[in-house]
């Protein structure tokens, strides 16, 4: 019980120690005078709530609407989607699928 209570000791000594260097030595970032606003996009009505965006080069994104099931690749320049895939579940012998149709 004795060595326990040493180890637990020994554990919470480090963990402090660790926390208190980290603390002391952990830079200090201010990125508000850094970042600033190039554009901004207004996007259709089908992608206002989009469960992720990625981006894919300097004039498109992808964007992941869910609750339709689409993948849309919007393009910035156009400001309109170029391409959509539908994801469609689909059932068969195998557990539930996952098919990618391109495009709609």
């Amino acid at each position: 019980m004795k060595q326990n209570l040493i180890v637990l000791s020994i554990i919470t000594g480090i963990l402090v120690l660790a926390g208190i260097v980290y603390y002391i030595s952990k830079p200090e970032y201010n990125y508000t005078d850094k970042l600033k606003v190039k554009n901004t996009w207004i996007l259709p009505a089908v992608l206002k709530e989009v469960s992720g965006i990625s981006h894919i080069d300097d004039s498109r994104i992808a964007c992941i609407q869910d609750e339709v099931g689409v993948i849309f690749i919007y393009d910035l320049e156009k400001k309109k989607s170029s391409i959509k895939f539908s994801l469609v579940p689909v059932v068969t012998m195998n557990p539930l699928e996952l098919l990618i149709r391109l495009p709609m």
